[in-house]
């Protein structure tokens, strides 16, 4: 058979692949003597290869294994039809049986990279979990100091106001202690020579005027009642614990934004 020939029958059984033009390169190569074999004996060997696989991808495999080795140790004069047959498919055999190995050693290299793969994800993942939990703790920490910011300027907020609202009485408390001394001395220590205050009161009384004895009295009286507004006043301010939760209590109410 004629290359020509083979290059028909090996597309008419086989599908085109990129080696086929390979494969008719090779049989064009072949010494003239050789290059002329048995259509029949060719038949035997595709017999044979049909008899060890019906994949067509596998059968194309061993064709063209077997034209780039020039079919050595399987056509070769003299033999009959059936050594053919046997050399074929021992032929086949171990091709196949090659081809399995290396699909073994192949699957096993894809599962030890898989494991690799698997290994250095799950490294990865943990080593992302744990910068997740790290970040977690300090965004949860960084929200507890915010927290006990906001609640020592809430706690300092509310001390300044109470403070500007107790100032006016401290400021009051002076002239408050003035006035009752001012009554004291009308009542205690009158025959004390620094005692100012009887003195005055002595002058109102032996005042000729009855109109200016009855306006210092007056204010006397005023002062009076003055000084017992203001005691309360101050009470409020500074010793009612009422009073003190109530005014607490519409400071945190208004409390700014900034605070809150």
């Amino acid at each position: 058979m004629l290359p020509s020939q083979w290059l028909s029958l090996l597309l008419r059984y086989i599908n085109r692949s990129d080696d086929d033009f390979k494969s008719f390169v090779s049989f064009l190569n072949l010494p003239s003597g050789e290059a002329q074999i048995d259509s029949e004996k060719l038949h035997v060997v595709l017999k044979g290869i049909s008899e060890m696989t019906e994949n067509f991808e596998q059968q194309r495999f061993l064709v063209q294994s077997m034209v780039q080795k020039k079919f050595e140790g399987i056509l070769e004069k003299g033999l009959q039809d059936d050594e053919i047959l046997i050399r074929t498919k021992a032929y086949a055999k171990t091709e196949l049986e090659k081809k399995v190995d290396e699909i073994v050693i192949k699957h096993d290299n894809l599962k030890s990279e898989l494991e690799t793969h698997k290994e250095n994800t799950s490294k990865e993942i943990g080593g992302l979990k744990d910068r997740t939990s790290d970040q977690a703790k300090i965004i949860s920490d960084k929200d507890k100091e915010n927290k006990e910011l906001k609640v020592a300027l809430q706690i300092k907020h509310v001390n300044e106001e109470l403070f500007s609202w107790k100032r006016p009485a401290y400021w009051l408390l002076p002239i408050i202690v003035l006035v009752l001394l001012f009554y004291y001395f009308q009542l205690f220590h009158t025959d004390w020579e620094y005692n100012f205050v009887q003195k005055l009161v002595n002058f109102i009384d032996s005042n000729p005027s009855e109109t200016r004895r009855d306006l210092m009295k007056g204010i006397n009286g005023t002062l009076a009642i003055g000084v017992g507004t203001l005691i309360y006043f101050c009470w409020c301010r500074l010793i009612s614990k009422g009073k003190k939760k109530e005014k607490i209590k519409s400071i945190k109410g208004n409390m700014p934004n900034e605070f809150i």
